[in-house]
């Protein structure tokens, strides 16, 4: 039987985030592969592994875990809410097994609503990773001039990337990718930068229902969201088969009341970490919390 190798990445951090996110990935596969979970982490206690690989075990996913030295980004460019452990992916075609050919790089702040054995069957086998546009930072070019990529180059978003490990051995794109990084000094969207000046017209663009990020929720809520946005990411807003919490405001803040954030506790509640509850509820936190729920409100109404 052929299998689905799903990978993940985080520090101590994100344990409870990447057990939802695998989670999401197991209840809702309906595809006959089975699915390795393969862990990067670093700095993550005995207990948490364990609790993790549980959730994957429960569900029939076979769990591996790899420690990692991160040394190598000691001096990597970090901020508020990205840590070193963003940078973890790079290390995937060299930490994988030599033999494996493909697989799926997932963030731990998302949410995985359908079968992931659709996005398994892609084929990417001319490209060196599948990805979905990210509509903010097309649209706001400013933000990425200091890659010199071609004007209407399009820009991925990394949290979501099917992986051609083949064509990344074989043109070492992760080592060009750290380079990339240390010749470029402090890149404003970190490891998804490298990748983006290192690959650009070289990977291939996946339907925008597989990575819904933060900002396309928030076009959908104007009233010229039809002109915002294109029918397939009004189709994927609808209907996201992965949701992707961008942003410093998360699903596991009080603040947040981005769509679908029931479903991140929906997901928690079969975890070990059930019992979490938000730890920031003041008045600031109930302020943006309430902004989001005015806009989900009228949005509504708007044809």
């Amino acid at each position: 039987m052929e299998k689905i190798h799903i990978v993940l990445a985080s520090d101590e951090n994100y344990i409870q985030h990447a057990a939802v996110t695998i989670t999401s990935v197991l209840v809702n596969k309906a595809s006959p592969y089975k699915v390795i979970v393969h862990f990067i982490g670093g700095g993550i206690s005995p207990k948490s592994l364990t609790l993790l690989e549980q959730c994957a075990t429960k569900y029939g996913a076979e769990f591996v875990y790899h420690q990692i030295n991160d040394k190598v980004f000691e001096d990597f460019y970090v901020s508020r809410h990205i840590t070193k452990a963003a940078y973890y992916r790079l290390m995937i075609p060299m930490i994988l097994d030599s033999t494996l050919e493909k697989a799926i790089y997932l963030d731990t702040d998302m949410i995985v609503r359908h079968d992931i054995g659709e996005l398994w069957e892609t084929d990417i086998r001319d490209y060196f990773l599948g990805a979905v546009f990210d509509k903010r930072l097309n649209e706001k070019r400013s933000l990425i001039s200091h890659l010199e990529m071609p004007p209407n180059e399009p820009y991925f978003n990394s949290g979501l990337l099917l992986m051609n490990l083949v064509k990344w051995r074989e043109h070492q794109i992760s080592e060009k990718a750290i380079q990339y990084i240390y010749s470029h000094g402090d890149l404003r969207f970190h490891d998804q930068d490298a990748l983006n000046g290192v690959l650009w017209g070289k990977w291939y663009p996946l339907d925008s229902k597989w990575n819904v990020i933060t900002a396309l929720f928030h076009q959908y809520y104007k009233l010229n969201r039809k002109t915002l946005l294109s029918l397939e990411q009004l189709e994927a807003v609808k209907d996201p088969y992965i949701v992707h919490f961008t942003g410093p405001v998360k699903p596991w803040h009080f603040a947040c009341a981005i769509p679908y954030t029931q479903d991140y506790y929906k997901y928690l509640r079969m975890t070990p970490w059930k019992d979490y509850r938000p730890t920031d509820i003041n008045l600031k936190s109930f302020g943006r919390r309430m902004k989001w729920i005015r806009k989900r409100a009228i949005g509504r109404f708007i044809v």
